[in-house]
């Protein structure tokens, strides 16, 4: 078990406690990143470089790390629930909102506009860079609200969905970074470990899918120019030969799982399963056959 998920069983109950009690207290913040795997087989790097962290709290924006060097991350060393530590740092006690985020200038290469230390390394050698508009201005925001506990630890990561925050800018096939990226208190998270049984019977690469209990619609399976599909999804994972995956830093709820097949660049989902129960500081051990899927 890795050193992110080692405190996952602590009680939360701290963690919705009225701060009202706690004024003038202080707590510590310990800060990581990861990324839900990338459901595609060109990318091999994906970096972002930022060069400043702040948070949105009971005393308005802090800044918890700022780095003289941008700090460059390739978010594929950091999936199926290892983490990157960015920072800990003690900060007034209550309840917080959001992140910010800040990259490094935008330069022009070319007449394009791109962030330097962000980009996409292709299988094939290429290199892409990326844009995120406004990223070294405001920032890219990250919403999510916790409450960092007086006198004690407050684990939180970042967890990016690259999958979902990479698009292609319609004709002129620029990437932009469009931040998607889930804000996950780590003592009310869980994790999903599952195979699907005879999954080399299907064929096609297999992606799974998580979805909030009944919030899947038909709608997932389309996209527009500059969006994946199944953009509500929580998390993904693409399943290795043997049919395993991990959906990691899964919010305490009940799940709906949907598994997708790409054969010939078509998208198709061959079945569900429903109402898989994570439960914070727990691993879910989950088995499904290929052949009882629902659909």
């Amino acid at each position: 078990m890795n050193k992110l998920f080692q405190g996952l069983a602590l009680a939360s109950a701290v963690f919705f406690a009225s701060c009202s009690d706690d004024e003038g207290s202080t707590g510590t913040l310990s800060l990581s990143i990861t990324d839900a795997p990338i459901d595609a087989d060109l990318v091999e790097e994906a970096v972002i470089s930022f060069t400043q962290v702040e948070v949105n709290g009971p005393e308005g924006w802090e800044t918890v790390a700022q780095f003289e060097e941008p700090l460059s991350i390739n978010l594929l060393d950091y999936q199926e629930g290892d983490g990157y530590f960015i920072t800990e740092e003690e900060l007034p006690a209550g309840n917080y909102s959001e992140f910010r985020l800040k990259l490094s200038a935008p330069e022009r290469d070319g007449g394009d506009a791109a962030n330097p230390g962000s980009y996409l390394k292709m299988t094939d050698g290429t290199v892409e860079p990326l844009f995120v508009p406004s990223g070294s201005q405001s920032g890219f925001k990250i919403k999510g609200e916790f409450f960092l506990q007086p006198d004690g630890v407050t684990n939180v990561t970042l967890d990016f969905n690259l999958r979902k925050s990479v698009v292609i800018a319609g004709a002129s096939e620029k990437y932009l970074l469009k931040p998607v990226v889930r804000l996950i208190v780590n003592e009310d998270a869980g994790m999903i470990d599952g195979t699907l049984v005879d999954a080399d019977s299907i064929g096609g690469s297999l992606v799974v899918y998580s979805y909030d209990d009944d919030t899947f619609t038909e709608a997932e399976l389309t996209a527009d120019l500059e969006e994946n599909a199944f953009p509500n999804s929580v998390n993904s994972d693409l399943l290795d030969e043997a049919g395993d995956f991990r959906l990691a830093f899964m919010s305490s709820g009940i799940y709906d799982l949907y598994f997708v097949r790409t054969l010939d660049g078509v998208e198709e989902v061959i079945g569900t399963r429903q109402d898989v129960d994570v439960i914070p500081g727990t691993i879910v051990d989950l088995t499904v056959y290929a052949d009882s899927l629902a659909n």
